[in-house]
């Protein structure tokens, strides 16, 4: 469960990576939510379902509001 936490962490961060440095303001948005995905899944893993919904739902808003 280790290895797949890090591969998870892995993309999270290349994902914030291209959202800082693409200039696409639609890709830098898709990028952000690839981001709170992958931080959902790692709640998910780590067996805290509620604070993943949690994040999810507030992810879900901010994605609208942008």
């Amino acid at each position: 469960m280790f290895e797949l936490l890090a591969l998870i962490i892995v993309f999270m961060i290349l994902a914030g990576i291209l959202t800082i440095e693409t200039e696409d303001l639609v890709s830098a948005v898709v990028s952000m939510g690839a981001v709170g995905f992958g931080l959902s899944v790692c709640f998910i893993l780590l067996r805290a379902p509620d604070v993943a919904l949690a994040n999810i739902v507030v992810e879900v808003v901010i994605l609208i509001l942008l």
